[in-house]
C-alpha cells in the first residue's frame, strides 16, 4: 500500500497534471489533517475511505414485516 511514496519535490509529472487541482487537493488534505489533529483521529475522513459501522442492529427479536408482507399478517377467526 505504501510502495508509491516519494518526496514531494521529486514528483513525476504526467501529461494530464493540473497544478491548480493538485494545490487544492494538498490544501484540502492539510485542512483534514489539522481538524483530525485537533478533534481526534477519524473526526473527518474522505467519503471514499469507507467507514466501519460502530454498531450493528441485533436481529434476534426483529418484528415480522406486517406492513410489507401480506403473507405474514396474522389471521383472526
Amino acid at each position: 500500500m505504501l510502495l508509491g511514496l516519494s518526496p514531494k519535490a521529486q514528483r513525476q509529472a504526467t501529461l494530464f497534471d493540473d497544478e491548480a487541482a493538485r494545490a487544492r487537493r494538498d490544501r484540502l488534505n492539510g485542512t483534514l489533517d489539522r481538524i483530525n489533529l485537533r478533534y481526534g483521529r477519524g473526526a473527518l475522513a474522505l467519503a471514499g475511505a469507507g467507514r466501519a459501522p460502530g454498531w450493528v442492529m441485533r436481529r434476534q427479536r426483529l418484528t415480522p414485516a406486517y406492513t410489507t408482507d401480506w403473507q405474514a399478517l396474522p389471521v383472526v377467526r
